[in-house]
């Protein structure tokens, strides 16, 4: 191969990476193009802040959510051309959202991360006379899996995450316990059986 060649295979690279390099910036450039800034007015203040969070706490993005549910609702718009379809949110989250459940009236019961992981819904807890949450129950699945406790009499607490979380899922209860972990003894492995 000459040296003429060889000099003439580079060019010939360079030129292929800088096309290249130009199709991905126009694809990029493209892409950015249909995303839009919006400023939306007479949003109610507190719906959107409670959107938001409960958006956030589905590990979704905000603008992808939006822009999913008005798809959604034109999609809808689309296939009813006689009447406005009743817009819901429900075709855009239904592979996000957790089942409902409510667990009631029991003396005592102790409740785990597995018994709360198994359930894959939000659990109310309500009139139950001792309600202990295992020390295996981190911030996080507490956060995901219990929806509220009420008007229990005792309910304890694992100390290993902050009491304003626990406590703001908690209304109407006669007494809050935060015990230590270290010093709580393994709870049984079938904790949804009464005590």
């Amino acid at each position: 191969m000459s040296e003429h060649e060889s000099e003439k295979d580079r060019e010939d690279e360079n030129e292929d990476v800088q096309k290249e390099s130009e199709t991905d910036y126009e694809s990029w450039k493209e892409g950015k193009s249909k995303l839009k800034n919006v400023t939306i007015r007479g949003i109610d203040s507190e719906i959107y802040d409670q959107f938001s969070h409960k958006i956030r706490s589905l590990r979704m993005n905000l603008g992808e959510a939006i822009t999913k549910m008005m798809n959604d609702i034109l999609v809808d718009l689309n296939d009813s051309l006689d009447h406005l379809p009743a817009l819901r949110a429900r075709t855009t989250f239904d592979k996000y959202a957790l089942d409902r459940l409510s667990i009631n009236h029991y003396d005592r019961l102790k409740i785990g991360r597995a018994d709360l992981e198994e359930a894959n819904a939000k659990i109310t807890f309500t009139h139950i006379d001792r309600l202990t949450f295992l020390p295996d129950v981190t911030q996080e699945v507490f956060s995901r899996y219990v929806r509220s406790v009420s008007h229990c009499g005792t309910v304890r607490m694992p100390s290993i995450f902050p009491k304003l979380i626990a406590y703001s899922k908690l209304q109407f209860c006669d007494r809050i316990e935060i015990y230590d972990v270290k010093d709580e003894e393994a709870g049984s492995t079938n904790s949804l059986v009464k005590d």
